[in-house]
């Protein structure tokens, strides 16, 4: 009966935008859509508003709003299975991806009678939008409160960039992370809490060293490497730390704007100065063209093999960045620096092979860590496995020479797994 399109069905659903606004519709007014479906015409759906609230999280072409509404065939046309849903599929209105919809009626022949069945609104929907709006609203007005200490008047342009998902970071020209201000634009990643931990991770490792020189091949100075660099917070912040207040490292990124953004924060922390004392320099290539960088450029003013890695390279897959699913703020972030191929790993990949072909020329010793970035527990493993998979895994009774061995993964306060630390061997 479904796939002869004999029985119309109602949903409950979540759709992106305003309804009310863009169709200047009152509650509980409808509007109509009759596009065709599969090459089908004369298929109609009625499409019921109900309530709309603010949201700070999922934003379309229609603002940072999301709206609750009934969809149906209308009544008397031949619904087409699964047409309500579709026909929002292809109007101005997208059904927010996730657990956003619910089936709350149903209309068919049985016996010659007509049966309706007719079920309540779940209450996770209308949740839904109140946990939405009073996100929006808190959100809303520690932004207001930050662009009133910044001096920065809230004009209508400010705030309707706020209601696009504008990062009030970009808006503000700057970013605190890890005790320290970081310059950030639009080029660049806004820092995250989360890669707190990796810096904990590093000057952890720094920490268990002192006192033993050349434990482990790690020098009391460790040389460090940031992969991807961005904004340059993580290398930035490690160099400005006291454990490594005499080290040195090199941040590379494939953006030269970045690069920009990075020299910045490294001169704001006295990193780079006018003299001969820099002790950071920022190369622009890519993770895999980070051995020809080493042998052609970076090796006229460093030949010291690097102690610590660190990286956190862009892993969100490439469908989960096409879909409503991510936060409004990271639609605003440098789709360079957060997605990762198809399966989110492609960057993990180029890393891995960089990497070896950069023990080859010297810039890798025994005892070299590396740490990497994750965002929960699955990715981890996926990365331990990559460096550490069958064929590249090194133990104790291995006789191979060199290779990453696996040590741990670290967490943040919320036991989310962050960091995956690994030892070349």
């Amino acid at each position: 009966m479904h796939g002869n399109g004999l029985i119309s069905e109602t949903w409950t659903v979540v759709v992106q935008g305003h309804v009310g606004n863009i169709r200047s519709l009152a509650s509980h007014e409808t509007f109509e859509i009759d596009s065709e479906i599969d090459g089908v015409l004369g298929a109609v759906s009625l499409v019921t508003f109900l309530e709309a609230s603010r949201t700070r999280n999922f934003c379309s072409k229609g603002g940072s709003w999301l709206s609750l509404c009934l969809v149906s065939p209308l009544q008397g046309s031949r619904p087409v299975p699964f047409q309500a849903l579709r026909h929002l599929e292809t109007s101005l209105h997208p059904v927010l991806e996730g657990d956003s919809l619910a089936l709350t009626g149903l209309d068919f022949e049985f016996a010659g009678k007509t049966v309706s069945v007719t079920l309540d609104i779940p209450k996770k929907l209308k949740n839904l939008l109140k946990r939405e709006q009073e996100a929006w609203t808190g959100q809303r007005a520690q932004n207001l409160e930050q662009l009133k200490k910044a001096g920065i008047e809230a004009s209508a342009s400010i705030l309707d960039s706020l209601d696009s998902g504008t990062p009030i970071s970009y808006i503000l020209g700057k970013h605190r992370f890890y005790g320290l201000d970081f310059i950030v634009s639009p080029a660049v990643m806004i820092p995250k809490p989360g890669t707190e931990v990796l810096l904990q991770s590093v000057i952890q490792k720094t920490h268990s060293l002192r006192g033993a020189e050349g434990s482990g091949g790690v020098r009391r100075n460790p040389h460090v490497l940031d992969l991807g660099t961005g904004s340059g917070c993580i290398l930035v912040s490690l160099l400005q730390s006291p454990h490594l207040k005499n080290s040195r490292g090199l941040g590379i990124d494939l953006s030269k704007d970045a690069l920009e953004i990075a020299k910045q924060n490294a001169a704001k922390h006295g990193l780079i100065t006018t003299t001969n004392s820099n002790r950071i320099i920022f190369g622009e290539t890519s993770f895999e063209g980070l051995p020809k960088y080493l042998e052609t450029e970076y090796s006229k003013a460093v030949k010291e093999p690097f102690d610590y890695i660190v990286t956190n390279p862009p892993y969100l897959e490439a469908k989960l960045w096409e879909s409503d699913r991510l936060y409004s703020s990271q639609k605003h972030e440098p789709r360079i620096a957060l997605v990762g191929g198809d399966d989110g790993l492609e960057a993990y990949r180029q890393i891995y092979r960089a990497l070896s072909k950069t023990s080859e020329i010297g810039y890798l010793c025994k005892g070299s860590v590396l740490f990497v970035e994750v965002n929960n527990g699955e990715l981890a493993k996926k990365v331990e496995t990559l460096f550490c998979g069958s064929a590249n895994v090194i133990r104790d009774d291995d006789k191979l020479s060199e290779g990453w061995r696996f040590i741990r993964v670290d967490v943040d306060g919320k036991g989310i797994e962050r960091c995956v630390v690994f030892e070349w061997k």
